[in-house]
This record gives C-alpha cells, sequence and structure tokens, in this order.
C-alpha cells in the first residue's frame, strides 16, 4: 500500500476520534425546564444536517427545538438536540459515604451558594447529580458532592460558569423572556432598571412575593432585549373613547401571564381575583353588567390574542404588562375607540391617549420627598454596611449640592460587649450607638440608608434607644422625623411598633393598610370569595375594576378632574405630553405616635 493511501487509512481510522473531540470542545450538557439536552455550539462546516445525523435527531425535531435554524445557522449559534436516554432500565446510581457528601438543599440557597461554599466545579456538580436544573433548585433536594473535587474552584469561576449556562438557556426562550443571574452589587432596582421595567414588574415576572430578598446566584426571568420602538413605530393617536349607553354590556379583556399549567403565577392570579370583586361590586352598586375574557399571555402568543374575535370587540382592554407588549394592542384599542389600561408598567415610549398608566410616574415621587425634606433645616445620613446607593442618590439629587448632610456610620455590636468595653473606657461610644445623631434640639429628619432588614431594625432601635437614654439623664434631643425607604413595607420581621414610636415617614406607589375601613371590609369580602387573604395586587386588581370599568359610562375618560379612591390608595390621572393618561399620585404615609397612618 503506498504511503498517501495508508495516510487516508490512518485519517479514516482516527476520525472519530476527532469527531468526539470537537463536540467535547462545542457542547455542553444542560437541563431546561425539566428535561436534558445537549447544547452545541455551531463550529465552521456544521450543517443542520450533519449535526442531526451525529445527535442522532430527526430534522423536524432539530427545527422544532431551534425554530431560528430554519433560516440558516452560523458559527457560535447554540443548538439544542434531546439527550438520549438509554433505553435499557439504568441500574441506580451509588454514592458511596467515602467517596460523597450528601447536602440538602435549604431555602434561600442556590447552585452558586453552595458550589462556592465547597468550592467545587459546576461541571462535576452536574455530572454528579445529572437532574440538577442549575436555574431552578427546590428546597429539600439533595445533592451529592465529591469529596475529591472539594476546593478546586474558585467563585470567580463558578460565578462565570453559571452565568455562561443561564446565558446559554435564555437563547431558547420562546415566551418573550430570558434569563439573568444575580451578581454582587445587583439589587432589584437596579436590575429592573437594566431591563427597562418596574420592581414590581420583575417581581411579578418571577411570582415573587413581595419582600423577596436578592441573592447572589439567583436567576431571575427578565424581559428579552428588544429594540427601542421607532418613531414611525409610535402609534400617535387623537382618537376619542366610545361612551357606553346606561343599558349597554361591557365587553372587558384581560391580558395577564398567569402562569403554565402546574406553576401559577400568584401574583397575577391574585389581579384577577381583586378584579372580578370590584366588577361584582359595581354590579351591586349600579347594576352595570360586563362579560370578562381573559386571555393568559403567559401560554397564549400575543398575535393570536390580537386577532381574537373577544378582543376585538372590547369595550375595555387591560393588560398585558410590558411596555413592548402594549404597542400592537394599543393600535387596536385606538382603532376601537377603548381605553387600554396597563397595571404596572411605565409608559415611555408609546403616545396614545387610550392609554392608561396605573403605576405612578417616577418625578411625582421626588415631588413628595423634597415637600417632606423642606419641613427640616436638619438633614443626617444613617448608614450601614449595605448602604442603599440608590436612594442615597435620590436623596442627594432632591437636597442640592449646597447641602452637606451629616453621616453617621451604624454597626451592630452585643449588648454585652459595649458593657464590658464601657467598664474599661468610660468615654467608649459604641459604633451601635446613635445618640449623637438625636442630640439637639428643633426638628431634623433622620434619612435610613441600610439596604436590609436586620440593619433597618437595629438602626431605628437604636435611634429609639439612644432618644430614651438621653432623655432619661435630662439631655435634649431633636424633634426626629426618620425618612425611610418604601421597600420597608416588604419586610416582615420588623415590629411595627417602632415606626409608630419613632415618626417613621414613607413615601409609597401604593399604600393599602388593615386600619382604613374601605380595606377592611374589602379584605372581608375577598376572604369570603376566595378563601384567602388579598395581596397587594389583589388591590390594584379591585381598582383597576372600579375607576375603569365605571367610567366607560361616563362622557370623558381622561379621568383628569378629580382624584378616584376606591379602597385607601388615591389616583389622580394626567395626560402627559406623549399623549399617554397616567397616575401622578404617591402617598406620603406617616406612622404616629398615637398608632394611627396619616396619609397625604
Amino acid at each position: 500500500m503506498s504511503k498517501f493511501l495508508k495516510y487516508v487509512a490512518l485519517l479514516w481510522a482516527l476520525c472519530p476520534f476527532f469527531v468526539l473531540e470537537t463536540l467535547a470542545q462545542s457542547s455542553q450538557t444542560i437541563s431546561i425546564d425539566g428535561k436534558r439536552y445537549i447544547i452545541h455550539t455551531v463550529q465552521k462546516g456544521d450543517t443542520v444536517y450533519s449535526l442531526g445525523k451525529i445527535y442522532s435527531t430527526a430534522l423536524d425535531v432539530v427545527y422544532e427545538l431551534n425554530p431560528n435554524a430554519k433560516d440558516g445557522i452560523k458559527v457560535g449559534q447554540h443548538l439544542r438536540f434531546p439527550l438520549k436516554e438509554n433505553p435499557k432500565p439504568k441500574k441506580k446510581v451509588k454514592y458511596p459515604k467515602k467517596t460523597f457528601i450528601k447536602h440538602e438543599v435549604k431555602t434561600g440557597e442556590n447552585l452558586y451558594s453552595i458550589a462556592r461554599f465547597y468550592k467545587i466545579s459546576v461541571d462535576v456538580l452536574l455530572d454528579d447529580n445529572p437532574m440538577l436544573d442549575p436555574t431552578d433548585l427546590a428546597p429539600e433536594t439533595i445533592l451529592y458532592i465529591r469529596r475529591d473535587s472539594q476546593g478546586n474552584s474558585s467563585e470567580d469561576e463558578i460565578e462565570s460558569d453559571i452565568s455562561q449556562r443561564v446565558e446559554v438557556i435564555s437563547t431558547f426562550s420562546q415566551d418573550g423572556t430570558s434569563l439573568y443571574m444575580v451578581k454582587k452589587g445587583d439589587t432589584l432596582y437596579s436590575i429592573s432598571k437594566r431591563f427597562g421595567v418596574s420592581v414590581d414588574e420583575l417581581l411579578a415576572l418571577n411570582s415573587f412575593a413581595t419582600g423577596y430578598v436578592l441573592r447572589v446566584g439567583d436567576v431571575l426571568k427578565v424581559p428579552s432585549k428588544t429594540k427601542e420602538i421607532s418613531a414611525e413605530d409610535k402609534p400617535i393617536s387623537h382618537a376619542v373613547r366610545r361612551k357606553l349607553q346606561k343599558e349597554e354590556k361591557m365587553k372587558i379583556s384581560l391580558l395577564l401571564p398567569l402562569g403554565k399549567p402546574g406553576y401559577a403565577n400568584r401574583n397575577f392570579v391574585d389581579f384577577y381575583e381583586g378584579f372580578l370583586l370590584g366588577l361584582k361590586t359595581l354590579a351591586a352598586q349600579n347594576g352595570r353588567n360586563a362579560s370578562l375574557t381573559v386571555f393568559n399571555i403567559s401560554t397564549e402568543p400575543l398575535s393570536k390574542i390580537a386577532q381574537d374575535q373577544a378582543l376585538c370587540s372590547s369595550s375595555l382592554i387591560v393588560g398585558p404588562i410590558y411596555e413592548k407588549d402594549v404597542l400592537k394592542f394599543s393600535r387596536i384599542a385606538d382603532s376601537l375607540q377603548v381605553p387600554l389600561v396597563t397595571p404596572f408598567a411605565q409608559m415611555k415610549q408609546i403616545s396614545s391617549n387610550m392609554v392608561y398608566q396605573m403605576a405612578p410616574v417616577e418625578s411625582h415621587k421626588n415631588d413628595k420627598l423634597r415637600e417632606l425634606l423642606k419641613k427640616s433645616n436638619d438633614i443626617c445620613f444613617v448608614t450601614s454596611s449595605s448602604t442603599d446607593v440608590h436612594f442615597k442618590n435620590e436623596i442627594e439629587s432632591i437636597i442640592g449640592p449646597a447641602r452637606h448632610p451629616k453621616t453617621f456610620h451604624y454597626e451592630y455590636e452585643h449588648p454585652s460587649i459595649v458593657e464590658k468595653r464601657q467598664r474599661k473606657q468610660e468615654d467608649y461610644l459604641s459604633p451601635s450607638d446613635l445618640s449623637h445623631a438625636v442630640m439637639g434640639s428643633g426638628p431634623r429628619t433622620i434619612v435610613v440608608l441600610a439596604d436590609n432588614e436586620t440593619d433597618v431594625d437595629r438602626i431605628i432601635a437604636a435611634i429609639s434607644s439612644a432618644k430614651k437614654n438621653l432623655r432619661a439623664r435630662s439631655q435634649s434631643t431633636a424633634d426626629v422625623t426618620i425618612l425611610g425607604n418604601q421597600k420597608w413595607t416588604h419586610y416582615k420581621n420588623i415590629d411595627p411598633t417602632l415606626f409608630f414610636e419613632n415618626n417613621v415617614h414613607l413615601v409609597l406607589s401604593y399604600q393599602a393598610s388593615g386600619m382604613c375601613d374601605a380595606v377592611r371590609r374589602m379584605n372581608i369580602r375577598y376572604v369570603e370569595e376566595f378563601s384567602h387573604m388579598p395581596s397587594l395586587y389583589s388591590y390594584r386588581g379591585y381598582d383597576t375594576a372600579c375607576i375603569f370599568a365605571e367610567a366607560l359610562y361616563h362622557d370623558t375618560i381622561s379621568l383628569e378632574k378629580e382624584c378616584f379612591t376606591p379602597l385607601q390608595q388615591g389616583y389622580i390621572f394626567r395626560k402627559q405630553d406623549q399623549g399617554v393618561i397616567v397616575n401622578t399620585r404617591w402617598s406620603l404615609v406617616h406612622y404616629v405616635e398615637d398608632f394611627t397612618l396619616k396619609i397625604e
């Protein structure tokens, strides 16, 4: 045999090994929605046909799993192929104690925190726990940790690996969302701004209850990045809303992400229930009759919904929740001459006087804060190890560069430690003692900038303790007002009496307290109807129905002449320059010492 033929024969013999090596470098196994896939990164020379052969996957299945591949594939693109399971029954995997540690996932843990604790590679974790989904790790899940692989990976390597896997999974999203892994320094606010949504929208998209604590390594659903709406795409309408006659039945379309089978989005189910209760209230009070069609935008394509006969004959459209989706339906609202109400989104690019925004405009929040801060010339900050930088910048922009608030940094010290040090040094001042922040006379506003529940609780308690100790020694204290962040209302473990005892003020986008008669009555009716307590989403749904369904029967729905208060939160709507009509009402909530709430 010639040398050339021998060389060709050798290449043919080694070819399978070259293929395996190439695939190993360009593919990874990953779990998406509980199913295992091989994710292949397209290399030069790859074709859909050749990859289908390599991964033993029929072409129709390849295109079903990768719809974008129908338009051709390019180098660097990710494609998924089903992981072929051995048809023979597998023997149960044995995890000998000498080789593995058993780890039971606890509430609050995620793949990043576990891998970081053991300093173990994500690849090793996934190999030893084949059904592990890096984006969805449920408490009480049992993981097996390989002993001899511990201590081999750094935090940066672990974070980078998980982040890359999350990005890959995001490329296969079909519901208009992507995934994002929380990194150091991230806050709910910073993530919401990055992806162009409000914090409420971000919480709702992930079915998180208010008070959710963000952790590094958490994987969040976020809106997919889309191109900005161009000027020619923006509907500039001067449509006039069609008034319903007294005997006419209203037809309402509700577009909400209610979740997928077996996984309800609790927040928007609550909104739906509150909306139903609002319609029942109108029926009882004014005899208003309504037919309601609910579209679940978690499972139904928006393009299909837009053509539905029920939607196209609506007299009121409520939803969807993102501005990019509102655009398509605002055109329908214009043509039908009916209002479109978005419950949570902030409209920034749409021009239509048929679009109504329930969420209050951010700029009006600063007006409320400015009004409060004007009442006190003496302003000071209290920071901690977890300072909320955004809130600090917000306050500084309001008070202006001419004013320089005195800053006190709080650090917790156990009382026994303080006592020991005071015995040794009489003039010792603990970093957890805020006496200097409350000494003096006249009105003083203390802005608490801590960014976690524990620090907030301790700081308010320290301010209260400092005032009592100074007064016990007949020393004067300032007339202190504490200004806090609206996220405090999400905290579950702070003693509410501290708010009342310390003159706390909060500027809130929504207020509903059981101390209000209207809210209390609504709570009773809601529990009777749905057998569980309402949430803030329930209240917003109730408000939406009471305001907008009733307004259909009146000559104008601009709602610019009065304040609407179905429960406790008021709404004042004003037309913006671009045409959208938005709510401008923020509430300044004052916790008064007599244990009442004063709402301004």
